[in-house]
């Protein structure tokens, strides 16, 4: 299928920001994770190990139960985690940098076709990425492709996703290095439904 779609010149391989939605580009990206559920993934196991390794003694509640706000974190981070993961596709992200471009592609996996979920393969790589352009937001666009769009967090205003997620900003106070939750991918960036990713 590629040798055809080169053959008959229906694949974009450069000027990757005029693309149109609908046409097929092949890019090299440096992938990642959705930078969210990396976050979320790296904070889960420190709170898990937390839990694990806390030896004092949890307050007691009324009627004599115990308890323990790490447990109640883990929790919530568990919850909001799953939430991203558990719909049908799975973001990626990948950087892509030229003497004339330098842009942000977000690549939507069908979670079906992934032979490993947590993407261990593929994040931090370098690859060839075919795929069909859904959206191309170039640099001077005022919107931004929400990482949270597939979940019920979209609803909410970024004042209110702000603070909610302002705990994981003062992490560096318990000792845990402090990393930025992003929830949106800013202009210049396209999205794409992959076809196949290859090195």
């Amino acid at each position: 299928m590629r040798e055809y779609l080169h053959q008959n010149q229906h694949i974009i391989k450069n000027n990757y920001l005029n693309s149109k939605t609908g046409e097929f580009i092949e890019v090299k990206l440096s992938l990642k994770k959705n930078p969210l559920i990396d976050s979320l993934d790296g904070f889960s196991s420190l709170m898990k190990l937390a839990v694990m390794f806390d030896d004092s003694t949890p307050a007691l509640k009324k009627g004599g139960q115990k308890s323990n706000s790490n447990t109640k974190v883990l929790n919530q981070m568990e919850s909001l985690n799953n939430q991203l993961k558990d719909e049908g596709s799975i973001d990626l992200i990948g950087s892509y940098k030229s003497e004339n471009e330098n842009f942000k592609v977000v690549l939507t996996l069908d979670k079906s076709y992934l032979g490993d979920i947590t993407l261990s393969d593929i994040a931090d790589g370098e690859f060839s990425v075919i795929g069909k352009v859904t959206r191309v937001l170039q640099k001077d666009s005022d919107e931004t492709v929400n990482l949270l769009r597939k979940t019920s967090l979209s609803k909410l205003n970024s004042a209110l996703l702000d603070q909610m997620f302002s705990a994981f900003n003062n992490m560096e106070e318990s000792g845990i290095k402090n990393q930025e939750i992003v929830t949106e991918i800013n202009p210049p960036v396209i999205q794409i439904i992959p076809i196949a990713i290859f090195t």
